[in-house]
């Protein structure tokens, strides 16, 4: 078991995300970086995905009673076991009446943090992931236990170990194909909105990142239409807005562009704010 110390800025249960409830309204959810959620999987060789903790920000304090293996993946972050920087990417011991404290996150936006076995926590329509309109808690607090799927130490032998490449935190393209609704664009307008520079605005949530610096163009409002994650949608007030995995999965702006899964994983990760900038490239 684990008791949740400090609970940190932002942190939740994530995993894949709930895939084939769309049509009835329930947002997808899950991991807002996948690869960094996969890898950790991978890394302490779970032969179904599990249940991982996501943060942001900040991450938690945890403490842990019984003897297990973590990884960390995902963004760049100080984290201390018991008072040691430890790594990342790589399967890490942890003795029982362990603290392990996740530091401020400096590079990145969000982390992750696996364990042998995986978080054991309740599922709803087939999935662990928080989400404010289905869990009455919809994050980590104070004084949480977590409990964790117990595995045979004698049966793991961990030698993997990746060196984390963090160039998707900086690209300056996004892979994206077009919407359903990019030919009510003006060839002028497609070519401001495909050349234009964009940076991450800091209102940017799970729901959706907005994005600054957008060209002076619009799109008329539709008759709502399904979205999805990776949907970039234009307002006729000009807005730039990327849906992200607590979306809706409706709505009523104009669907422009498509990001691609890799685009979405690198986009969850951007520098928010002025210092960092990208424009869409269309596949």
């Amino acid at each position: 078991m684990i008791e949740v110390i400090h609970p940190g800025i932002h942190s939740t249960i994530q995993d894949a995300g709930r895939l084939s409830y769309r049509e009835q309204g329930v947002p997808v959810s899950g991991a807002m970086d996948q690869h960094a959620y996969i890898l950790a999987n991978h890394l302490l060789q779970h032969e179904e995905l599990a249940p991982v903790i996501e943060f942001t920000i900040n991450g938690p304090t945890l403490y842990f009673y019984a003897e297990t293996f973590i990884v960390l993946t995902g963004a760049e972050f100080h984290c201390k076991l018991n008072g040691k920087i430890i790594s990342h990417a790589s399967p890490i011991y942890v003795p029982a009446e362990s603290t392990l404290e996740i530091g401020h996150v400096f590079k990145g936006n969000y982390g992750y943090l696996g364990i042998l076995g995986g978080f054991s926590t309740e599922k709803i329509l087939n999935s662990s992931s928080f989400h404010p309109i289905l869990l009455p808690q919809a994050k980590l607090f104070k004084g949480m236990h977590l409990v964790y799927v117990k595995t045979k130490f004698k049966d793991t032998n961990f030698n993997a170990r990746v060196i984390p490449v963090h160039d998707k935190f900086c690209r300056t393209k996004m892979d994206v194909y077009p919407g359903p609704d990019f030919n009510l664009l003006s060839k002028e307008q497609k070519e401001k909105l495909l050349n234009q520079k964009y940076f991450v605005d800091p209102s940017s949530n799970r729901m959706a990142i907005q994005m600054g610096n957008t060209p002076e163009i619009s799109a008329p409002e539709i008759i709502t239409a399904p979205v999805q994650p990776g949907t970039v949608q234009l307002t006729p007030s000009g807005q730039l807005i990327v849906l992200m995995r607590d979306a809706q999965t409706t709505g009523g702006y104009s669907r422009v562009l498509q990001l691609t899964d890799y685009a979405m994983n690198s986009l969850s990760q951007c520098e928010i704010g002025e210092g960092y900038e990208a424009t869409f490239h269309l596949i």
